[in-house]
């Protein structure tokens, strides 16, 4: 029982007593490949060259997120798709100091979509088991990220019910790209605790705290169309710059 190895905060707010703890920190990163940090955040689903909502078959190395077939445990016990989610679903999630509780869902940066993406799957020792692009951030058991394509088999990652071992790794092809922002910092998908972003989650977490703004006095600004647009336009000019500070060649 997950309720009984983990204490749980049931209040959907952010815990921002533990700013010191090593979560976010990308130190354990490195590049792999060079060809598909195109993207700062898995929190847009709207970025150049993809379209909302629509097949697309363009190049897919340009997305970053899960996919929708990965699951989430609701606050009631169930476990329901990232494809299936919906603002407002209470669902299990992490905070920097570790701690598991369920918070809200608060936005959701991708439409219904059947986008074509290559995925690096992971299982671990224990059974837990998600699809994440390759630049998309795992919480390691040391405490910091780490991209999904730089895992190796054997290494240990956070999971809902302590560290565990990655036992098998594998690169398969899948539709649908998905993500949710919650009041907290990491989501638990199929067991395994990760960033709701890609490349760098302290930048495009605080991005997002718009949005978690917006959850408690605007909450129907968030099913906006127009919203998901504007998040294409920032997220586009986001990258820019950090690719340009960060001194990357995106190609």
């Amino acid at each position: 029982d997950i309720s009984e190895m983990f204490d749980f905060d049931d209040d959907g707010d952010d815990d921002d007593g533990d700013d010191d703890a090593p979560f976010g920190d990308v130190g354990e990163c490195s590049l792999v490949g060079d060809s598909y940090y195109k993207k700062t955040a898995c929190g847009s689903d709207l970025w150049p060259g993809s379209d909302s909502g629509d097949d697309d078959d363009d190049d897919d190395d340009d997305d970053v997120c899960f996919s929708g077939d990965d699951t989430v445990t609701l606050e009631s016990g169930l476990s329901t798709r990232l494809a299936e989610l919906n603002v407002g679903d209470r669902i299990l999630t992490a905070n920097k100091a570790g701690v598991l509780r369920y918070s809200d869902v608060v936005f959701l940066p991708h439409e219904t979509n059947n986008k074509p993406a290559t995925f690096v799957e992971m299982t671990t020792s224990n059974g837990n088991k998600l699809r994440a692009t390759k630049s998309h951030l795992i919480v390691t058991c040391s405490g910091v990220t780490a991209y999904a394509g730089s895992l190796t088999t054997g290494q240990c990652i956070r999971t809902a019910t302590g560290d565990d071992l990655i036992e098998t790794l594998a690169t398969v092809r899948s539709t649908g790209i998905y993500t949710a922002v919650t009041k907290n910092d990491f989501l638990v998908v199929g067991g395994i605790v990760a960033s709701p972003f890609a490349w760098n989650h302290d930048m495009v977490s605080a991005y997002y705290n718009l949005h978690r703004l917006a959850y408690d006095f605007l909450p129907s600004f968030l099913h906006s169309h127009a919203l998901l647009k504007a998040n294409a336009l920032l997220g586009s000019l986001a990258t820019g710059v950090f690719v340009a500070l960060a001194g990357k060649n995106v190609v």
